[in-house]
């Protein structure tokens, strides 16, 4: 009786271990075949795709993007049309993770390494086939890019560059530049620059281009260093005119007047107006001689009022002409 007694609690028992050992083996082959991959792997790959099936594509340029979907689980999902393939996990060996998956009733073998290399190989019918590499392979963003708290914030990528320092802003790429520096700016794109500048204890600001010519606002109208030109002085003159390489001696210069103290030259022979041009007050010959033409300061335009003449000097502006009032 003692020894049939022991034999059924043994029989009873036996079950019970065997039972939380298969579910200890089960954790522990999960826990083997799970493995976490790292952030930066997860993301897009682009490389060399092949399929073979109903529509055969062999050796295409494509991608192939990572996806986690669950615990430990990721999916995959390709260009040009291909099918996706999900419920991978991978297990990690040295720094290498692999996985090997059921793909239209064909085993499929992946690999993904530390340097960002994924590879997908199967030599079966009706699979899917990828050699490529993270896109991010090949920019050094770890390495270019600073970002710094406090008043200083700088960005580099390749040969772009973002700069704000204590409120002074800097954007760069290339030969071409952008600066805003105490109200101040500053274009480049490579041998011309723009820059503009304002004096606090001014109401102008101006503006330098390439050559050192200076531009800038138009005095104002109440300026008693600028005048408003007689009528007589106001209207259509004809002389010798020249620009552009052509040359008339029966050319036409028409003054109109399109402001306070502010005036226009039309030319005949298709020649381009010019705009904005302000005259100071009248000299010792009896003479207006123009302060400002186009924002730019200049003496390059002079009205005799003995004579009813006028004269543009060829060597400042873009045009020459020596004419009567008409």
């Amino acid at each position: 009786m003692e020894k049939s007694y022991y034999g059924k609690s043994i029989k009873n028992t036996l079950p019970i271990v065997l039972f939380f050992l298969l579910i200890n083996q089960s954790f522990t082959m999960s826990a083997q075949t799970k493995t976490k991959l790292p952030e930066r792997l997860i993301t897009e790959y682009t490389g060399i795709l092949s399929t073979s099936g109903k529509r055969t594509k062999v050796n295409i340029q494509g991608t192939c993007i990572i996806k986690t979907k669950g615990y430990r689980t990721y999916a995959f999902y390709f260009s040009n049309g291909v099918p996706s393939i999900s419920g991978i996990k991978f297990i990690k060996n040295d720094d290498t993770y692999t996985s090997t998956v059921i793909y239209n009733g064909k085993s499929l073998a992946i690999t993904v390494d530390e340097e960002g290399d994924l590879v997908i190989g199967s030599t079966a019918t009706n699979t899917i086939a990828f050699s490529g590499s993270s896109i991010n392979e090949d920019n050094d963003i770890y390495d270019d890019t600073d970002i710094l708290t406090g008043n200083n914030i700088h960005l580099n990528t390749g040969g772009s560059e973002i700069t704000n320092s204590n409120g002074n802003l800097s954007l760069s790429t290339g030969n071409t530049g952008v600066s805003i520096t105490n109200g101040n700016v500053s274009l480049e794109t490579g041998n011309v620059s723009i820059n503009t500048s304002s004096n606090g204890n001014s109401d102008v600001t101006s503006c330098i281009l390439e050559h050192n010519h200076s531009y800038g606002m138009l005095l104002n109208c109440n300026s008693s260093e600028i005048s408003n030109l007689p009528r007589k002085t106001i209207g259509i003159y004809k002389g010798k005119l020249e620009a552009f390489a052509t040359q008339t001696r029966k050319g036409i210069c028409t003054i109109i007047e399109t402001g306070c103290k502010t005036y226009r030259l039309d030319f005949s022979n298709g020649i381009p107006s010019i705009h904005d041009i302000q005259f100071g007050r009248k000299n010792d010959f009896d003479e207006y001689t123009s302060v400002i033409v186009e924002g730019e300061y200049s003496s390059a335009i002079e009205i005799d009022m003995t004579f009813n003449d006028l004269e543009i000097d060829g060597e400042i502006l873009r045009v020459s002409f020596d004419g009567k009032r008409n």
